[in-house]
């Protein structure tokens, strides 16, 4: 079994990061989990999120982030198996 990029996004909201990869939804809202099991959707070939530790001291806020309202963002990449 070999794993593969698939996708990088550039533009993730931080405050999604512990349900992408903790799948830990509990300081999110009914509405923010929608919205990023939504985004999900589009990537369900993907199997792991890697979080590009660089990013996340940017102060990288994004007026149109990849879903959801105005955030400080950060970059994920998505693989499959």
């Amino acid at each position: 079994m070999s794993i593969e990029h698939v996708l990088t996004v550039d533009d993730f909201p931080k405050w999604a990061l512990s349900a992408l990869i903790n799948e830990d939804y509990s300081s999110l809202n009914w509405n923010d989990i929608i919205t990023l099991d939504t985004f999900l959707e589009h990537f369900a070939t993907v199997t792991h999120w890697e979080v590009d530790m660089d990013s996340l001291d940017d102060g990288n806020f994004k007026r149109y982030p990849a879903f959801g309202l105005a955030a400080d963002c950060c970059t994920v990449k998505g693989y499959a198996a």
